[in-house]
């Protein structure tokens, strides 16, 4: 008997179905799933569990598995244990390692933790120092398939960890990248173009040892634990779900309470924190384990490993940084083709290697440094420029005004008699325009001018910017401005007999600034700035403007000495009007600034 062409297809499904074990791996003493727990075979890896713990392995005879995971203590066992006629739940213990007896210690666990936040300022940041080690990066697919394989041996000399955007220079001595591609989505990658980040992103003393947010938090004291032959005392950390804004990592810290110092941290994104970090929206899961050694002259940071992943297409990456060696005493002066600073590392730049037909053409290194230097200029150039546009808020003297006079205006007496008044805000439109000179020292111009009434004021002001970074959990900094600036602030009457007059005073000064700006995301930031002038010289001018030609587009000014005119403000005879304008002014502005 034949078998038609549907019953085949049938069979074979059912077939393929049955060459498959469907498991989901649990928390032995909660029962929640564990997800992204790594399921290998011999020294392969074979899946990785999903969100909700579940993963398939391929049906074979007699093969054994190791599950591991973050947290969790390493699982063996034999495919001879799964069903394949339903899912076979299979629980891991969490890690023991830790003792169970609790060692009692002089102060809390905030205090413990604050004490070693206070420290790292005085025992690592404020150092500059030189980093060699030896980076690796891997873009891998859950069937173990290494699609990239990048290695640098680099040098990062280092001033400060107190913000990230601090990033420091970088020179590489070899950077080497093999490519065995076999899915679309990596031919897309630039393996390398994260050395920019790794560094600073777990430099930053992050909110769970931040004694500003302990609030965010739950904390665990759970005992002494020998690390690199020494008892470290062990906090565990989770969000808290009584606070405003929870915590975004989970995780535990090692510290070293004789050396005062944070010495491993192994921690993840919760769910909250995926959700709430614009750095891990693109990633279902995303850990990381540092660790940090003394030395002679502090501590530093000796070891990073990070892992992300994304399970709508497979995605995983590991990165993985160990220092070699560390200089304190460093007066590195690299030349200008010899040091590659982070934003230019090979971010946005063809891959050395290149994929033909799936046939690999492979280069070792980099030996043209100068090249890439040349693609990346224009970004360098541009992340060195910010631009704001926002509304400025003026502060005006509130008065009511009234001239009377006569004035000679074409060989006829001009009688003036006219009145106006101040409100004390006006609104204007302010635009500036920065560059970087230094780390934290701009160059800026500026320029505003209200919206036109009867009273009107525009400046515009030159000078130099200084940045001082906040410890803050959104970048954020403080900014001191000065400048030279000119005002030039007047006021119209109503307009009589084809003609308007005018008062206007034009100051020279020292404008002084003070402002505070928040970083919304990578290209854009929100400042508010308040400004204080101080005057230097002024003149002041009475004016009357006739307009002329072909519906009047053209006009001209007729000047007169203000003293000319008699003056009454508030009801009161003075020889000159007060300032129109105040000393004092804000600024509310959207400024475009790539992030570094």
């Amino acid at each position: 008997m034949k078998l038609s062409f549907v019953s085949l297809l049938i069979l074979s499904s059912l077939s393929s179905l049955a060459q498959e074990y469907y498991i989901q791996v649990q928390n032995a003493q909660s029962g929640n799933p564990i997800p992204y727990a790594h399921i290998s075979s011999s020294d392969k890896l074979v899946t990785i569990t999903d969100h909700f713990g579940r993963a398939r392995i391929p049906r074979s005879s007699d093969v054994s598995y190791k599950i591991s995971c973050i947290g969790y203590r390493l699982l063996t066992f034999s495919d001879q244990l799964l069903s394949v006629d339903e899912m076979t739940i299979i629980k891991l213990n969490p890690d023991e390692k830790i003792l169970d007896a609790v060692t009692i210690t002089p102060t809390t666990l905030e205090d413990m933790i604050k004490e070693v936040y206070d420290n790292i300022p005085n025992a690592y940041i404020t150092n500059p120092h030189l980093l060699k080690g030896e980076l690796i990066e891997q873009y891998m697919d859950t069937l173990g398939h290494a699609n990239i394989n990048s290695c640098a041996k680099i040098q990062v000399q280092k001033e400060s960890y107190t913000r990230q955007h601090k990033k420091g220079e970088v020179k590489i001595d070899s950077l080497s990248r093999i490519y065995d591609v076999i899915s679309p989505l990596y031919t897309q990658i630039h393996a390398g173009a994260h050395i920019p980040h790794r560094f600073d992103f777990v430099m930053k003393r992050e909110e769970f040892i931040n004694p500003l947010t302990f609030n965010k938090y739950n904390y665990e004291y759970l005992g002494e634990f020998e690390l690199n032959e020494s008892l470290v005392d062990v906090i565990g950390f989770e969000p808290n779900p009584k606070s405003l804004i929870e915590g975004q990592f989970a995780g535990k810290i090692y510290l070293d309470m004789k050396e005062k110092v944070f010495l491993k941290g192994e921690y993840h994104y919760t769910q909250t924190g995926i959700f709430s970090n614009p750095e891990s929206r693109w990633v279902d899961r995303r850990q990381f384990i540092t660790e940090y050694k003394p030395s002679e002259n502090g501590w530093y940071f000796a070891y990073t490993w990070d892992e992300a992943v994304r399970e709508s297409d497979n995605f995983l990456l590991s990165q993985y940084f160990k220092t070699k060696s560390i200089d304190y005493d460093t007066a590195v002066n690299w030349g200008y083709e010899e040091k590659i600073h982070f934003h230019d590392i090979v971010e946005k730049e063809p891959a050395d290697t290149l994929i033909v037909n799936n046939e690999m053409q492979l280069s070792d290194s980099i030996p043209q440094v100068a090249f890439i230097r040349t693609s990346t200029g224009y970004y360098r150039f541009l992340s060195k420029i910010e631009a704001g546009y926002g509304i400025k808020f003026y502060s005006l003297n509130p008065a009511s005004i009234h001239a009377n006079g006569v004035v000679d205006y074409q060989g006829n007496s001009l009688l003036i008699d006219e009145s106006t008044s101040m409100q004390t805000i006006d609104i204007g439109l302010y635009y500036f325009v920065r560059y970087q000179l230094k780390q934290n020292v701009f160059f800026q111009f500026g320029y505003a001018e209200n919206f036109w009434n009867d009273t009107q004021k525009r400046n515009w002001d030159l000078g130099m910017l200084y940045r001082l970074s906040l410890k803050s959990l959104r970048p954020s900094n403080l900014n001191v401005k000065v400048s030279y600036t000119q005002f030039v602030s007047q006021f119209r009457f109503d307009k009589r007999a084809g003609l308007e007059p005018y008062f206007q005073q034009r100051h020279h000064g020292i404008l002084g600034g003070l402002g505070y700006e928040i970083r919304l995301n990578g290209l854009f930031k929100l400042g508010l700035e308040y400004n204080y002038f101080h005057y230097i010289n002024t003149n002041e001018k009475f004016y009357l403007k006739e307009k002329y030609g072909l519906f009047n587009l053209f006009s001209k000014k007729h000047d007169y000495d203000s003293d000319l005119v008699g003056w009454e403000v508030n009801g009161e005879s003075q020889s000159l009007p007060v300032n129109i304008f105040d000393n004092h002014s804000f600024d509310l502005t959207l400024i475009i600034a790539l992030d570094r």
